[in-house]
């Protein structure tokens, strides 16, 4: 078993041969831990910034589709009266696809695609719900 320990600026790896493998171990694991979660940290910070950025777009395309179906007032009212009542966001997802449809001329799979995530969590969701439901019953 031989045993190398390169050292670096950044950090000191020893290379470990045993008798059909060999492999790479850390000796001095706190700098390396510090700086991989500090990147790691910004890496998820940007995503959630990234994350939230879209719902707010996807919510503003869903309100665009049910003001071009409906009326102003009144999808306003159906957006508010559904999120608040119903807990659910499946009339955003249902404007959003008109919307991406019919004003931006997108195809319908573009439009599915694009509103995918927020399907994603919706319907197992929904799903959960109602069961909950019928449990309570």
């Amino acid at each position: 078993m031989n045993n190398i320990t390169k050292k670096d600026d950044f950090v000191d790896v020893e290379i470990v041969e045993d008798d059909d493998r060999q492999y790479a171990r850390f000796n001095n694991t706190k700098r390396v831990n510090t700086f991989s979660a500090r990147f790691i940290g910004s890496i998820g910070l940007f995503g959630i910034l990234i994350y939230v950025v879209y719902g707010f777009v996807q919510v503003w395309i869903g309100l665009a589709g049910l003001e071009l179906y409906f009326d102003t007032f009144l999808a306003v009212i159906i957006g508010i009266l559904a999120m608040m009542f119903l807990r659910m966001t499946i009339h955003l997802t249902i404007g959003g696809f008109y919307y991406l449809t019919y004003a931006w001329n997108w195809d319908w799979y573009f439009a599915a695609l694009f509103l995918m995530p927020s399907l994603l969590f919706l319907i197992p969701g929904f799903l959960l719900s109602m069961i909950a439901s019928f449990r309570r019953i």
